[in-house]
């Protein structure tokens, strides 16, 4: 396990300097204003972005270079493999974080910059700086993985062992790739004024429908439906308390998957601008009936949410707090910018990556929550299939 957690921080470490030469070339790549040059005909902010990438750059590189050779690294590397295994959210959270990252710095550009040319010309200067973040990001969280498996024995046994961690693991790898395919192209499309992208546009795009995005979302939402109403058959089964509300709740997320991949919460926009004429933070309809049904729901499960254990309390919170802070608080930050500057603009497509991100970081969490739960009261569950 030792000599594994060595290479993989090793690895990590040499990736970053290769990432950050990467990043580095295509920033000294991006065509000059002549107007603005200084040195080499490079402008100022340019020549001090790639002294901040090199800085960073260096430091991964004498890093790989020097990692392993003193007896202090080995313990850690050890402890690092060790920490991964008890913080399995790690990725999640990573990802919620650089969505609030990523929407802060464009946000500010768009306050600080408004003439559109000073804007674009920003916007290019800055990608290498935003992709080679997602890279490390990226690399973090595969890491952060490869030593947790590296931290923990799998112990030998009959059947099928599911581990919480993988799972939501998997599925947070899988929401990555979406994530950066979708930001990716949007860079791409914004750097090139290029259109649809050969088709690939609309099917990474994480504000279409019909879409891998949406089918990802569509299952997810799907298989917290089935977690929650496995175990509401299982408190029923023993009698235990609330196993009506757990199956409730089943039902809510069945509908939430139907709703997502039947995109029925669209339909209500236009009903409602036709007849109410919503505005400002509203501009997007559905969020009118969906803000009273969230708190009826909060309302009536309240006495289900306080007998629940202190720890699964504190994750269902912040699986709430990010799904519905994307769904229905993005949505209506969404709708206000929609309204006020359109649809067509490149921080519009900022806003709606950061919802998707939330949402998508509040489900695995909520489903890392509901392993977690099985696996703490039902860890013995089997499945047998009965003769007809």
């Amino acid at each position: 396990m030792l000599n594994q957690s060595l290479k993989i921080i090793r690895y990590y470490l040499s990736s970053g300097a290769i990432e950050g030469l990467l990043a580095l070339a295509i920033l000294l790549l991006i065509p000059s204003d002549p107007k603005n040059a200084w040195i080499l005909g490079f402008s100022k902010s340019r020549l001090a972005i790639a002294a901040g990438i090199l800085i960073v750059t260096a430091a991964f590189g004498w890093g790989a270079r020097g990692f392993g050779k003193k007896a202090g690294h080995a313990a850690f590397a050890e402890r690092v493999a060790r920490t991964a295994g008890d913080f399995p959210l790690f990725g999640p959270v990573m990802l919620g974080l650089y969505g609030v990252a990523l929407f802060g710095t464009y946000l500010y550009l768009y306050v600080g910059f408004q003439p559109l040319s000073t804007l674009q010309g920003v916007l290019v200067r800055i990608f290498p700086v935003v992709f080679y973040a997602f890279t490390r990001l990226v690399q973090t969280i595969i890491v952060w993985v490869a030593l947790a498996r590296a931290g923990r024995a799998t112990p030998a046994g009959e059947g099928i062992l599911l581990r919480p961690q993988k799972i939501v693991t998997l599925l947070a790898g899988i929401a990555l790739f979406i994530v950066l395919a979708s930001v990716m192209i949007d860079v791409i499309e914004e750097l090139t004024w290029a259109q649809k992208f050969w088709g690939f546009r609309v099917k990474f795009d994480l504000d279409q429908e019909a879409n891998i995005p949406t089918y990802f979302a569509t299952f997810t939402l799907l298989l917290a439906a089935i977690l929650f109403g496995v175990i509401g058959s299982l408190k029923a089964q023993t009698n235990g308390a609330f196993a009506r509300q757990w199956q409730g709740m089943g039902l809510i997320f069945f509908f939430l998957s139907l709703d997502e991949a039947a995109v029925l919460h669209e339909r209500f926009i236009g009903i409602f601008q036709l007849y109410l004429k919503p505005t400002g933070i509203f501009f997007f309809g559905w969020v009118i009936i969906a803000i009273p049904l969230v708190i009826l729901v909060g309302i009536a499960y309240f006495r289900f949410f306080l007998h629940l254990p202190p720890k699964m309390k504190i994750l269902f919170v912040a699986s709430a707090f990010l799904y519905l802070g994307g769904a229905v608080g993005m949505e209506m930050v969404g709708g206000w910018f929609a309204e006020a500057y359109g649809e067509n603009r490149p921080l519009y497509n900022v806003i709606t990556t950061v919802e998707e991100i939330f949402e998508i970081t509040g489900i695995l969490t909520l489903i890392y929550t509901l392993l977690l739960y099985l696996s703490q009261n039902f860890s013995e569950l089997k499945l047998r299939i009965a003769n007809p």
